[in-house]
């Protein structure tokens, strides 16, 4: 049931508050001023770093499951999106807040999956660490952030890519794990809408139901 109101609750036109009440999913309607959001542009492919982090990736072992990856992925996406519309500050990503660890956080624990990923986030804090330290960088700007969120997003998806997993993903457990970011306060609702639109039409182009 959570899954139906999840995908029916982004009808066109409309918004809703998802919200869940003793286990069930429940919704409400709410007004927004303005143009409906534009669906968050898929991020540049193929740089170094990107190719390093699908090794590190390919490198998770027990293999982690592709739904984890597939979360990881729209939830990068997202917090990119937020830092190019200024709902995010660029030096909250990483410092500050931790949108970044704090997200990945809740997505891969909800895969019981932290000790898989352990090796992996610490390849990906060095890289942090590394760029913050580079006086040619430092990680500070908007397109600075931006970047790196790219290409740890392209990097997963490069994964993703080569495994031979792509036609095996659960979109449904995918909705429900990234549906989670919506109690995180670093999360603008509109923005996790547009990523489970993009689930939807995912599944519906694999040819997934995602109700009944």
């Amino acid at each position: 049931m959570a899954d139906e109101i999840l995908v029916k609750g982004l009808t066109p036109g409309k918004t809703y508050v998802l919200e869940q009440v003793g286990g069930q999913w429940t919704k409400r309607e709410v007004q927004v001023v303005g143009g409906g959001p534009t669906a968050p542009n898929p991020p540049p492919q193929g740089s170094e770093l990107s190719k390093r982090i699908t090794d590190w990736t390919k490198a998770i072992s027990p293999a982690t499951a592709p739904e984890t990856v597939k979360a990881l992925i729209l939830t990068t996406r997202a917090i990119r999106t937020q830092v190019e519309r200024g709902k995010t500050q660029p030096l909250d990503v990483w410092g500050g807040d931790k949108v970044f660890s704090t997200a990945y956080d809740v997505i891969i624990g909800a895969q019981d999956e932290t000790d898989r990923w352990k090796t992996w986030r610490k390849n990906h804090t060095d890289e942090v660490i590394r760029q913050t330290q580079d006086p040619a960088n430092g990680l500070k700007t908007k397109a600075q952030v931006m970047q790196l969120l790219a290409d740890t997003e392209a990097g997963l998806q490069g994964y993703l890519d080569t495994s031979g997993l792509l036609d095996k993903i659960d979109f449904r457990k995918v909705i429900r794990i990234v549906s989670l970011l919506i109690r995180m306060k670093n999360f603008d609702i509109t923005v996790i809408f547009e990523i489970l639109e993009i689930l939807k039409g995912e599944a519906a182009a694999v040819g997934q139901a995602l109700t009944g």
